[in-house]
């Protein structure tokens, strides 16, 4: 959970031109804060420099990594030989927020740097994406950050983080319209070293050490399950409005914590300053309980006030000098009228960008205000689409173990990251990349990827992350390019590990937080398709743009399988489907079966008048190895199968779901004759084959699905 107080970082940033006497684009950071030193400093806005600076130990570390992945994962106009320059200028000017307090201080400057760059320039990033930036620059300096401190580039709403390991998605948690919750978080006046907690607690993880008296096991235990069995009664307890409940969990989650985490590092994580505050007669009076924020240790606290003016006397006590000595205390609320609330006093947030300095791409007004921790804009920039605008996201489950592969895939996993040459640009390139171009280049904004661990996580993570300078400068200028091309496909992905081989249907199921209430496309991780569509259209477009035929009315009930032609003797490869042509190469599938024999598929699976049955009706059949667009109802399809635990080998597929589709009254399955051919690389043979394929030069094949 992340309710983020009204405080934060006051900043302007702004685009000039180079000086005359030095022509190369500067980075100019600057801080006049009352409450901090005043400092200034200008770098080479050059990746390799900023990369330097934010590995050492500079006040401006933290901006300067972010910039630095900026630089190497974007083609700025200002950042380039062949370019328009331009320096950027970043002020800030005021501070509210506290530093080394655990409210995410370094977490807001990343946040504020990564918006800036995305406001002046047009990146057109979503705000997870300025999240995912500001994370990433952030872990270049050194600092082993967790996911959650970045949260604060959404609205003072609080937010619902899912994540494991990398893996995160975020969305609004909707409150309470009659009660309200009064959060007061205070400053405990004490300092604490970040890093030397985290470092202590990395040790723990992934693999928990055996030599330590089982400390590593709690921990795992402390943080895992018993902390997420919390924090799903913490999600009721504000949406219900329940503060009595919010602050009961409060108490539970520091008492876990003190038992099974504290131990770790105990000079920093014991916390008297904390724990004086917390067990304080007057404190205990006015709050329903409370616990250590962030990373924990003499940083912060915060409390749940048991009502309004409760709130406002906690601030007062906390504040007192001779008493708790709090040098700073804050109070949010959440719920009530339906918005976090902060107290009046409050200062407001605030991003300034001149209207003369901005990317025209870009979107808001010349100064806009708002409440976030991070101080700016919650503005986020839109992009173009196509008739087909509805479908947004594509689902990748790559998280197969690759048993058929063994061994490459013990060292090549997922299988997903198998080299293979892509047709449309001849490079040699894992398949993941070359599916994860094509959807970007087909219009889709989201890609989820689904894998089956967090070393597979790590191994796709960095597929996507920018060439260490090192190798980076030994590449052709148009191998950087490319490079830079790839970094930036970072900000579209979103991850989801699968951490148990449950099946195919099971994977998608979990993409069903990414996806939302709309139609997604759905893609396998080990196919590629290979067009032979007269106009060289890919696959996936072919597949977008006869969706976007179908009724606007109709859409929200229709799903749409991509089908090919395959021999009778190889139906019993693949889920094949029967039905009737409507129009074209559109078919309405009436019937599906998942590997059938020959003889079942010549009596059940036939298709009338379609190109492939004018070859042969005995002899060829439709499959479908994907694309699919398919409807939110897939995902209630799916979650009943595993409620019930309806599995095929233990595993819940997705084909059973797809055939329920198909019988359902209330949705119908339509399929495309695509003019193309899938490739599997899952076994050795068949892997062999995709690659020389897709090595040939000719797209010419003889599948009858190529005809149109």
């Amino acid at each position: 959970m992340a309710p983020t107080p009204s405080n934060g970082l006051h900043a302007r940033a702004s685009r000039c031109p180079s000086a005359p006497l030095d022509p190369k684009p500067m980075l100019h950071l600057r801080t006049t804060c009352s409450d901090t030193q005043e400092m200034s400093e200008s770098l080479l806005m050059q990746a390799e420099t900023l990369f330097e600076v934010a590995r050492s130990t500079s006040f401006w570390r933290y901006g300067a990594g972010v910039a630095a992945l900026v630089l190497s994962r974007f083609e700025l106009d200002g950042s380039g030989d062949g370019g328009t320059r331009s320096s950027v200028s970043i002020h800030v000017y005021k501070s509210t927020l506290p530093i080394q307090k655990g409210l995410s201080s370094s977490a807001a400057v990343c946040v504020l740097v990564a918006r800036a760059f995305n406001r002046l320039f047009g990146l057109h990033l979503s705000v997870q994406g300025e999240m995912e930036l500001a994370y990433s620059g952030e872990r270049l300096t050194g600092s082993l950050c967790g996911r959650m401190d970045q949260a604060l580039a959404f609205d003072s709403s609080p937010s619902i983080l899912h994540f494991d390991g990398e893996a995160l998605h975020a969305k609004p948690l909707a409150t309470s319209g009659q009660r309200a919750i009064h959060i007061v978080v205070a400053d405990l006046g004490r300092s604490k070293d970040t890093t030397r907690i985290l470092s202590a607690l990395q040790q723990a993880y992934p693999l928990p050490r055996n030599n330590n008296g089982g400390l590593d096991l709690r921990i795992h235990e402390a943080l895992g399950h018993k902390n997420q069995r919390i924090g799903n009664h913490v999600v009721h307890a504000i949406a219900d409005g329940d503060a009595a409940r919010l602050g009961s969990l409060m108490t539970e989650a520091q008492e876990l914590f003190d038992q099974d985490v504290a131990p770790l590092c105990p000079d920093q994580l014991g916390a008297p300053r904390l724990h004086f505050v917390l067990a304080h007669p007057d404190v205990q009076r006015l709050s329903y309980g409370g616990k250590g924020v962030g990373s924990q240790g003499d940083g912060s606290v915060q409390l749940v006030a048991r009502g309004w003016q409760e709130a406002l006397e906690l601030q007062q006590l906390l504040c007192e000098p001779h008493t708790l000595g709090c040098s700073t205390a804050l109070v949010l609320s959440l719920g009530g009228d339906g918005v976090a609330a902060p107290s009046a006093s409050q200062p407001t947030l605030e991003l300034t960008v001149p209207s003369d300095t901005q990317s025209s791409s870009s979107r808001g007004s010349e100064s806009i205000n708002d409440n976030a921790a991070t101080t700016v804009t919650t503005t986020t920039t839109t992009t173009t689409t196509t008739c087909h605008d509805r479908i947004r996201v594509a689902v990748i489950p790559a998280a197969g173990a690759g048993t058929r592969m063994f061994p490459a895939s013990k060292v090549i996993r997922p299988k997903s990251l198998l080299p293979i040459v892509d047709p449309t640009d001849k490079r040699a390139k894992p398949l993941l990349l070359a599916l994860v171009e094509e959807c970007i280049a087909c219009g889709i904004e989201t890609v989820v990827l689904i894998v089956g661990s967090s070393g597979e996580l790590g191994a796709v993570q960095h597929l996507f992350e920018p060439c260490p300078p090192s190798a980076y400068a030994k590449l052709k200028p148009e191998q950087q390019a490319y490079s830079n091309r790839i970094a930036q496909l970072a900000s579209h992905i979103r991850y989801q590990v699968q951490e148990e081989p449950q099946g195919f249907g099971h994977a998608v199921l979990l993409a069903k937080e990414h996806v939302g209430e709309q139609p997604f496309v759905l893609l396998l991780g080990d196919v590629i398709f290979r067009s032979t569509h007269p106009s060289g259209t890919s696959c996936l477009q072919q597949m977008l743009d006869a969706y976007s035929t179908i009724d606007i009315r109709e859409r929200a009930h229709s799903s749409l399988l991509g089908l090919q032609a395959v021999c009778a003797d190889r139906v019993g490869l693949y889920g094949t489907v029967g039905g009737t042509a409507e129009q074209d190469r559109l078919i309405r599938i009436s019937c599906m079966v998942e590997k059938p024999s020959i003889e079942q598929a010549r009596q059940e699976l036939r298709i009338q008048s379609t190109g492939a049955a004018a070859h042969d009706a005995h002899e060829w059949f439709l499959v479908t190895l994907g694309p699919y667009v398919l409807t939110p109802k897939i995902f209630s399809i799916l979650e009943r199968h595993r409620i019930e635990d309806k599995r095929s080998n233990g595993e819940i597929q997705l084909t059973p779901a797809l055939c329920e589709l198909i019988a359902s009254d209330c949705d119908r399955m339509l399929g495309i004759v695509l003019n193309g051919e899938g490739l599997d690389i899952g076994v050795p043979h068949e892997y062999v084959s995709t690659f020389n394929k897709l090595s040939e030069p000719d797209l010419t094949a003889s599948s009858p699905c190529n005809s149109s």
